[in-house]
This record gives C-alpha cells, sequence and structure tokens, in this order.
C-alpha cells in the first residue's frame, strides 16, 4: 500500500499522541541540565527547556509543556524516548549505585581490578552471551 491509501489518524489518537508528548516533555523539563545534556535535543528543543527552568506558574509551564512535545514530535522522537527510558530506568541507576560503591569500597589502586572483576564478569555475562546466541542461530 502507498501512502495515499493509508488511513489518516483520528482527531482522538493525535490529541492522546500529543497528550503523551506533553508528559514526555514535562518529564524532560523536570530533569535537571546535566541529564539534559545527555539526551538528543535538537538546537530548538535545547532552547525552549532552557527557557522553561525560567516559567514558574503553573499554567504557563503546561502551555510551555505543549510546545516543547510539539518540537519533540518533530524531531526524532524514537531515539529521544529511547534515550530518557534508559536514562530514567531505577533498575539502571541502583546498577550504576552498586559499580559505585563497589569501586568506592576498593583499598587502593592496585587492587580496583579484583575488586570489580564480579561487576565486569557480570557485564559480560549480559553483553557477549546473547550475541552469542544470535550467531548460532
Amino acid at each position: 500500500m502507498t501512502e495515499y491509501n493509508d488511513p489518516l489518524p483520528s482527531k482522538t489518537r493525535r490529541k492522546l499522541e500529543m497528550q503523551d508528548l506533553q508528559d514526555v516533555g514535562l518529564k524532560i523539563m523536570d530533569l535537571k541540565a546535566g541529564q539534559q545534556a545527555r539526551l538528543p535535543l535538537s538546537d530548538a528543543l535545547r532552547a525552549a527547556l532552557e527557557e522553561a527552568r525560567r516559567i514558574n506558574h503553573p499554567d504557563a509551564r503546561r502551555r510551555h509543556a505543549l510546545y516543547v512535545g510539539r518540537l519533540i514530535s518533530d524531531g526524532d522522537t524514537d531515539s529521544l524516548l529511547t534515550a530518557l527510558d534508559t536514562l530514567t530506568d531505577p533498575v539502571r541507576q541502583q546498577r550504576l549505585q552498586q559499580w559505585t560503591e563497589q569501586v568506592l569500597a576498593c583499598p587502593g589502586p592496585g587492587t580496583r581490578n579484583r575488586c570489580c572483576s564480579g561487576f565486569w564478569s557480570s557485564i559480560r555475562k549480559r553483553t557477549v552471551r546473547p550475541c552469542a546466541t544470535r550467531r548460532a542461530i
């Protein structure tokens, strides 16, 4: 089928999608500047987020979130949502905290490799084994 034969989304569907993007915009607006810097954002979106830091009134913030959502929909939405999910993933945050505690618990620079070997072996299991199983298929 061509793009001309595809049915257009309904008005309700478009409103729901824009509401979802507005929620994503609010999440991004609530992130710290350092966390926002790690996201793949366009220049216009970065400028809108800078402006959002100065907005304090709740209604103005909601309207600005609509604007941010529109900017998100104009850009690469999938990569931004993926990056936001990995950035705010609680399991990832917990693993990073555990790893930081392991590194800080090591007595000296010569023993860091031995202290962190359990962490690196668990990472290798997660990343290398799935690749090996894909090659076997």
